[in-house]
């Protein structure tokens, strides 16, 4: 893979739930576990009817390099934009780089 080609920065993120000590009550949240340097491109897109409102889903293509550690619960922030992963594939097996297939949803 040449570094080159991964010239963006995105956040992987996870979910978390912690207690809150005061009041006993469970806050979930997102929290950016890591930052990598990726390659983000759109394959393929689609439009859909919900709540009587157009919306939007884009499938994305994310190359990154190798992290033992990464599973489809995560997400992927990028800027402002929001991918969900779908799917996360080792390119030919040989732990160097992941390619990533995610959702992002517009709306």
């Amino acid at each position: 893979m040449k570094a080159g080609k991964l010239r963006h920065r995105v956040d992987i993120q996870k979910w978390v739930a912690d207690r809150d000590t005061t009041t006993g009550e469970v806050a979930e949240t997102w929290i950016t576990n890591t930052t990598e340097w990726a390659d983000v491109r759109p394959i393929s897109g689609r439009e859909r009817m919900e709540a009587a409102q157009v919306k939007a889903d884009i499938t994305h293509a994310i190359t990154i390099r190798y992290k033992s550690d990464l599973e489809p619960a995560n997400r992927i922030k990028w800027g402002e934009r929001l991918f969900h992963i779908e799917g996360i594939i080792n390119v030919d097996e040989r732990d160097r780089e992941l390619q990533i297939l995610a959702k992002e949803q517009v709306d």
